[in-house]
C-alpha cells in the first residue's frame, strides 16, 4: 500500500516554488502570469492549490476575455494592455493558467 503525506503537507509550498491562484480578472487590474507546474488539494479548505517554478510573466492591465467553440475544443482567451502593446494571454487545457494581482 502506498503512503501519503499529510494533508498540510500536500498543501504546502515546496522549495523553488511559489503559490499562484486561478482568478477572474477585474478589468483595469495588473496581473502577473504563470502555469503551474504542481496543484496539491488541500483537504482543510476542499479546493486546489496551485504552485509553479516558473517566473510570473507581467502582463499588464486586464482588459477583455473572449472564448471560442465548446466543449473539448473550446478555447479561452484574455487580453492585457502593457504599455499600450496587447497581450495575448492563451488559457491551457488542463486549467493550469493562473494569475496574481500586481
Amino acid at each position: 500500500m502506498l503512503s501519503r503525506p499529510a494533508p498540510s503537507v500536500l498543501g504546502r509550498q515546496g522549495p523553488g516554488e511559489t503559490e499562484i491562484f486561478r482568478l477572474i480578472p477585474v478589468v483595469g487590474l495588473s496581473y502577473k502570469s504563470a502555469v503551474a507546474t504542481r496543484k496539491a488539494w488541500d483537504s482543510i479548505h476542499k479546493t486546489w492549490r496551485y504552485y509553479t517554478t516558473q517566473p510570473l510573466k507581467h502582463v499588464g492591465r486586464f482588459v477583455r476575455s473572449e472564448s471560442y467553440g465548446s466543449g473539448d475544443g473550446k478555447t479561452y482567451t484574455e487580453f492585457y494592455d502593457l504599455s499600450g502593446q496587447e497581450v495575448r494571454l492563451d488559457y491551457d487545457y488542463e486549467g493550469n493558467t493562473c494569475l496574481e494581482t500586481v
